[in-house]
């Protein structure tokens, strides 16, 4: 079942969100240093799309790191709101 669960959250990155790929720490520092739009790294698709897939991925048990996601996570719903 593990591996269902990261094929899963592979696909949804793959195909849902593409730009969640990775932590989203440095995606992060190059929109606040203004070298990217805020679209695409911080909109609802990408929002819902890394929440799945990072749920997904730690239900698995495979070690995707603490704090990285969970920052893209929150600066995403942060420019939503």
């Amino acid at each position: 079942i593990r591996i269902l669960l990261v094929l899963g959250s592979v696909l949804v990155i793959e195909y849902v969100a593409p730009e969640g790929a990775g932590s989203g720490v440095p995606q992060l520092k190059a929109v606040l240093a203004g070298e990217v739009k805020l679209n695409a790294f911080l909109s609802e698709r990408l929002l819902l799309g890394k929440a799945v897939a990072t749920m997904l991925a730690l239900g698995s048990g495979i070690p995707i790191g603490r704090e990285g996601p969970f920052i893209h996570l929150a600066a995403a719903l942060a420019a939503i709101v």
